[in-house]
């Protein structure tokens, strides 16, 4: 039973390497193999005895039947071991079976019994090597005959005869059957005194040998029946089996060890003899009248070659010459044969070049005969070949090509004049492996001018040096030149070296070589950023830019801007936190050294809230533990020059945070330039008021007003300087001449668009360093974010079209050391709960009637925009949108005659009078004035009083109105709106907020929200939204929901994300189905 089943072994390969392998187990080519058991695991070693050589293979299998390890010392597995080769499934078919370790007592003894009976049959089955030393011995005698194979009249094949008998022997005549009934154990009748019977007679194991490789040859299902079949209807006989070619060198081989073999032919039978060598020797003259070599032989036939291997007979003799003599030989006395005179006359050039390549394994083997003269002139060496290269001018590589035989050598590039046949020495050459040489050369981009060879190309030139040298060495000796050798700078020879510049911002950095001074660093980065493959020094040395450190940075320069050249010229600039870019691509490697002032600044900025800088205390009040980190994480960044968004939840003082940071600034720093903060035109004098009460030692000026008062206002001392994102656009260049200590953008949303007029004016505004105020950074797009950062910290963030094709993740990581966010659920455990509803409202009669009308006819209008473009009818779709929003408010905001009221508005009169009820104070906001409006007019009718604030009410009123609301004096209700009063409020005072109408991004609300649900709240905050039910409403929420979490997945860490309102949004919106794809 063998290891693998045969269907097994066959998928292991392709199909000729499993024939290949079959056919050497066929022939019996496993020798000394040995098997070994450690840990479970079946170690099968042999020998295939394969031509030209033996191969050693190796089979490593476990209790699974899962092969562990192979090997094989063939040229095949050693390139692709990925496969057995054609000895390795040799072996696979003849290992035996794996049987496991021994049974444990209460193993199944019938799976066992099974097993061993198996291998007992397999090992006494009547027909294997093994060979009995008991009953009487059998002889057998082999004759061979060597017929022409009708289809090569030179070829002969070999076809044997057997004769067995034990004194006197007879012929076998019929094999075939013999061969059958020694496969079935059954007797066989050679003679009516002589049957042969497996029982009671044996074999020699020499005869045992050969009789096996018949049988083999006879059951080859590739060679047996067909070539067996064309023998017998050209012989007549069934006495004789024909060897096919593959099986030849294995039949002799095995004769070759037998007494009692024999060559049959028309003189007899002579006992079986191999010999040696070539049959004959070829004759080599000159003739001084032809100044010619004249090449002969007597011999008027050529051998006969037994099939395809190396043995030839000759004049009733076998011979074994080795292959390289036998094919040169055969191939020069068939063409001698053809040749006029049986010679061929060959002129000093012809020999010369030709000599080497047919003469030598004549000689070499002692089958060439010459005359003295010629025998002592003559001289053979093998070829050796040299380069030389140096340093040509512009940089190239020059190269000359030696062919050496001995002592005489030749140039590549030169023609040599032909020395004479009575030279004293004369040496052939060997022009077929000169050419080989002469091509590997060209190969590698060497072309040939005059007498040198010439590598010119500066990707040519790095090439081999780095790579194509390497493999020309087993081929020829080369010697360079010290130039040569130094031409290639190695990339281990690099270090960057990187340095910061706290007071001015700046990163620096320095690529040196330990080889050369030649290096430098602009050109370097150059290259790189240009994707160039090298870059070539001034003193015409090459450094390529594959290098692991320089790759590493290749890629980090896609994410940086464009550096600046040092005043030396010998290094480049970066903004100070690129460091932070380039320590997370080189980290690790040895080769990126920084100084202590970088290794610090990295960590500082990683840990700046724990900065522990003395910070100014605000009057009235304590700085919580998580504001006092906000200012010193503000703090150190400033120190290097750095910005940041300051991205706390709405509600804990962000405000405070920034002014904390000014003061402390202003405390260390007196005197220095002013801060400039740029906010909400709503929120100025809110700005103004918490300096006033927090820190009133700082000089504040509100520059707003008439443009003339502007202009005064400027030129003003002062420590802080507030004005509004629309005053920056128009005074821009008032600024120009003022250096800013400090910039602070409240409400940062407002350079969210980077092209936008405000972002452009606010960029122009100089100072040392910049900072984003903003609970939500992000409120629909991570482009928003890259927006701000422009302003905060230009260069942070790659360009456009390369920062769109980073992953949230990636965002996260490069902006996280430049936003601090915490959450109200994080710092704030006192703060009260916020509760948030949602009360559905159905359609009033007449209202449902209008907005059933309404919603056919948008969808049909809808359509046919869509069918023109998305893109080019947005405005137009928004405004759509928008009447079916303004129909679930109230109808009238869109057909003013409507008499009637609205559900949503009826539940909002229920709400107002449960909560005065109840004591509670209620925010009321929507985004469509024209609504609060309305809902003034009945707030009036129902004896309800109110404060008010919508987008033209002035700055100072907002606050007084704020103010007055947290004393708790006046009216428990205040209408706002959700754009003009939805930032930068403080209005604790109340703890109920209805959100009348939904807004297209979620974060809009949530900032209304925090509004009450805010530092200093003492109360629950309930916050409810009000849904028109079955109307474009719940689709919306159904939306704010699905798309509300791209904030968080970039300030902290979630995973959905956001994008704004797309064509199929809009689809949804109004049919309730998507675009199909």
């Amino acid at each position: 039973m063998a290891l693998f089943a045969p269907d097994a072994i066959r998928q292991m390969t392709d199909e000729t390497t499993y024939l290949e392998g079959k056919r050497l187990y066929d022939l019996y080519k496993i020798a000394h193999m040995t098997e070994e058991t450690l840990m479970q695991t079946r170690q099968v070693e042999a020998v295939v005895k394969d031509t030209p050589f033996p191969e050693d293979v190796f089979i490593a299998v476990d209790g699974s039947h899962t092969i562990q390890e192979m090997y094989c010392s063939c040229d095949r597995f050693y390139h692709s071991s990925s496969a057995p080769c054609r000895h390795l499934i040799a072996l696979l078919l003849e290992a035996p079976a794996f049987t496991g370790p021994p049974a444990s007592p209460g193993s199944a003894a019938p799976a066992v019994n099974d097993a061993v009976k198996d291998q007992f049959l397999e090992y006494f089955s009547p027909f294997q090597s093994r060979v009995e030393d008991v009953g009487t011995q059998i002889h057998a005698d082999f004759l061979i005959s060597f017929p022409v194979d009708n289809r090569r009249p030179d070829v002969l094949f070999p076809v044997v005869q057997v004769k067995i008998g034990e004194n006197k022997r007879y012929t076998v005549k019929n094999i075939y059957q013999f061969i059958e009934a020694m496969k079935n154990d059954a007797p066989f009748r050679l003679a009516p005194s002589l049957t042969f019977d497996p029982v009671s007679h044996y074999f020699s194991e020499e005869d045992l040998h050969v009789l096996q490789l018949l049988a083999s040859v006879l059951r080859d299902s590739e060679w047996g029946p067909s070539f067996q079949e064309q023998w017998i209807a050209r012989s007549g006989a069934k006495k004789e089996i024909a060897i096919p070619p593959y099986a030849v060198e294995k039949l002799f081989g095995l004769l070759d060890v037998c007494s009692n073999a024999y060559i049959t032919d028309t003189y007899g039978e002579r006992p079986w003899n191999v010999t040696e060598n070539w049959p004959y020797s070829f004759f080599l003259s000159y003739e001084k009248e032809l100044d010619a070599l004249i090449f002969s032989t007597p011999q008027q036939e050529t051998p006969f070659f037994i099939s395809d291997s190396k043995y030839c007979l000759w004049d009733g003799q076998l011979y074994c010459p080795d292959k390289e003599l036998a094919r040169t030989a055969a191939a020069a006395q068939r063409m001698l044969m053809q040749a006029e005179g049986q010679r061929l006359i060959f002129s000093r050039q012809e020999f010369l070049d030709t000599f080497l390549r047919w003469g030598a394994p004549l000689m070499n083997h002692r089958c060439l005969d010459m005359d003295e003269k010629l025998q002592e002139n003559l001289h053979t060496e093998p070829l050796q070949t040299a380069l030389y290269l140096s340093k040509g001018p512009g940089g190239k590589i020059t190269g000359e090509l030696i062919y050496r035989y001995g002592f005489k050598e030749y140039s590549a590039c030169r023609t040599d004049t032909v020395p004479s046949f009575e030279d004293a020495y004369f040496m052939p050459r060997d022009r077929q492996q000169e050419q080989l040489q002469f091509q590997r050369l060209q190969q590698k981009g060497f072309l040939q001018e005059n007498d040198r060879f010439v590598l010119s190309s500066p990707k040519n030139i790095i090439s081999f040096l780095s790579k194509e040298l390497a493999a020309l060495r087993p081929y020829m000796d080369i010697f360079m030149s010290e130039e040569i050798e130094n031409m290639l700078i190695p990339g281990d020879s690099l270090s960057l070296f990187s340095d910061i510049h706290a007071d001015e911002g700046w990163m620096e950095l320095s690529l040196t070589s330990s080889v050369t001074d030649a290096l430098e660093t602009p050109g370097v980065w150059k290259a790189l950023q240009e994707g160039q493959e090298f870059y070539k020094t001034d003193d015409d040395r090459y450094l390529p830019l594959d290098d692991e450190l320089l790759q590493r940075l290749a890629h980090a320069l896609q994410q940086m801007p464009k550096p600046a050249q040092s005043a030396e010229g010998d290094s480049v600039r970066y903004p100070a936190h690129q460091a932070f870019n380039l320590d997370k691509h080189l980290s690790g490697n040895r080769r990126w050294q920084t100084t202590l002032d970088v290794d610090d600044m990295l960590e500082n900025i990683r840990r700046a809230a724990e900065n522990h800088t003395v910070l100014a205390e605000p009057c009235g009040v304590d700085l919580r533990t998580y504001q006092r980190e906000g200012i010193q994480w503000m703090k150190q960044l400033a120190t290097y020059r750095f910005g940041g968004i300051l991205a706390d939840d709405m509600g804990l003082g962000k405000t405070l945070q920034a002014l904390g940071f000014i003061a402390t600034e202003c405390q260390e720093n007196p005197g220095e330039e002013p801060f400039v903060i740029v906010a909400p035109s709503s929120l100025l004098y809110n700005w103004k008021k918490e300096t006033e009460r927090f820190f009133p030692s700082l000089r504040v000026t509100v520059v707003s007003g008439s443009k003339k008062e502007r202009e005064q206002q400027i030129q003003q001392q002062s420590d802080i300087f507030i004005t509004s994102y629309p005053l920056i656009r128009r005074d821009v260049e008032w600024y120009g001449e003022t250096f800013f200590r400090g910039i602070l953008l409240d409400e940062a949303q407002a350079v969210k668009n980077a092209g936008s007029k405000t972002a452009k004016a606010v960029k122009q505004l100089r100072s040392k360093y910049c900072f984003a105020l903003s609970g939500t950074p992000v409120e629909n797009r991570l482009d928003e974010l890259r927006s701000i950062f422009s302003v905060v910290m230009p260069g942070l963030f790659p360009n456009k079209k390369l920062f769109s094709s980073w992953s949230p993740e990636e965002v996260r990581d490069r902006a996280s050391p430049f936003i601090m966010r915490r959450t109200k659920k994080e710092v704030l455990q006192e703060l009260p709960e916020k509760v948030e509803t949602t009360t559905y409202c159905d359609l009033l009669t007449n209202q449902a009637d209008i907005y059933k009308k309404t919603l056919e006819n948008v969808q049909q209008e809808a359509g046919a925009l869509l069918e023109e473009g998305a893109d080019a009818n947005r405005m137009h779709l928004l405004s759509l949108l928008t009447r079916l929003r303004q129909i679930c408010c109230h109808p009238s905001l869109v057909e003013p005659e409507y008499q009637s009221s609205s559900g949503k508005l009826e539940e909002l009169v229920r709400i107002l009078h449960e909560g005065a009820a109840g004591g509670q104070r209620i925010l009321i906001f929507s985004q469509f004035t024209s609504m609060l409006a309305l809902i003034k007019s009945r707030l009036t009718e129902e004896g309800i009083d109110y404060y008010y604030l919508d987008g033209s009410t002035p700055g100072e009123e907002r606050v007084r109105l704020a103010e007055t609301f947290n004393e708790e004096e006046g009216p428990d209700v205040f209408l706002i709106s959700l754009r003009a009063g939805g930032t930068g409020l403080n209005l604790t005072g109340a703890d109920t907020v209805v959100l009348y109408d939904l807004w297209w991004n979620p974060a809009v609300e949530m900032q209304a929200a925090d509004r009450a649900h805010r530092l200093g709240q003492t109360k629950t905050v309930q916050v409810i939204r009000l849904i028109t039910h079955e109307t474009i409403e719940e689709k919306i929420q159904h939306m704010q929901e699905e798309k509300r979490h791209l904030y968080d997945q970039v300030i902290t860490d979630e995973q959905t994300s956001l994008n704004t309102l797309s064509e199929n949004d809009i689809r949804l919106l109004l049919t309730g189905k998507a675009q199909e794809t």
